[in-house]
C-alpha cells in the first residue's frame, strides 16, 4: 500500500500542471515562474549533493543494528581493529 502513496506523490505536480494547462489553455507558464522552477531545481541538487556528502560514515568496521539486553544498539562503525597476522 506504500508504493501507492508514492506514486501519488510522485504524480501529483504532473497532474497539477495537466489540471492548470486544461483550465487555462491560452496561458503560457511566464518567464517568472520557470526561473522559479529552474531555482527550485538547482537548489534542490544542491541539497541533495550537501546532504549525500555530509552524512558518509567513518572508515572502520560497520556493526548492524542489535538487541542487547532488551534493547536496541543502532548500526554503528567501529575503528578497524589491526589483525594478529600482520605485525
Amino acid at each position: 500500500m506504500g508504493w501507492l502513496a508514492e506514486a501519488l506523490l510522485f504524480l501529483v505536480p504532473f497532474l497539477a500542471y495537466a489540471a492548470w494547462r486544461r483550465l487555462n489553455p491560452g496561458i503560457e507558464p511566464g518567464p517568472r515562474l520557470l526561473l522559479a522552477a529552474a531555482a527550485g531545481v538547482v537548489l534542490a541538487l544542491a541539497a541533495l549533493l550537501w546532504f549525500g556528502l555530509s552524512r558518509s560514515l567513518e572508515a572502520g568496521i560497520y556493526v548492524p543494528p542489535h538487541l542487547q539486553d532488551g534493547h536496541m544498539v543502532p548500526g554503528h562503525t567501529e575503528p578497524a581493529r589491526p589483525s594478529a597476522a600482520h605485525p
